[in-house]
């Protein structure tokens, strides 16, 4: 899970596009992780919010009842974890049952999720 820091000198909220709220004091966009910042004597850290889309092909439509559709996620979440925690329920199968796309390149398990990813779940598939 990556963590952005807030760096403000007191209470105002940020005015510029947010990702992310902690204690009413808005984190702007595209903040990265850093360390050492403080606010008011005290290291605050908020998590910074990934949206994702997920197509779902040939039975995993079937399966999702949908064939696209949006999450919200901590950015740097793991594929598999986001596969147990919002997947696993409904496609009926481990993780290792199906193949993964994110931003049409083939990915594993370990895969960290960032905003505005595409991923595809693809059921086993045969030929010959």
């Amino acid at each position: 899970m990556l963590a952005a820091p807030l760096n403000a000198e007191s209470d105002q909220v940020w005015p510029t596009a947010i990702r992310g709220v902690l204690n009413g004091t808005a984190i702007p966009s595209g903040m990265t992780p850093a360390t050492g910042e403080t606010r008011k004597g005290r290291r605050l850290v908020a998590t910074i919010t990934a949206t994702v889309s997920v197509l779902f092909f040939s039975f995993a439509a079937d399966r999702m009842q949908r064939r696209e559709a949006q999450y919200a996620v901590t950015e740097g979440t793991r594929l598999d974890t986001f596969y147990a925690e919002h997947l696993a329920s409904a496609l009926r199968a481990p993780l290792t049952a199906w193949m993964f796309s994110a931003n049409q390149e083939w990915v594993a398990g370990d895969y960290l999720i960032r905003d505005g990813d595409e991923l595809a779940v693809i059921p086993p598939v045969s030929g010959g």
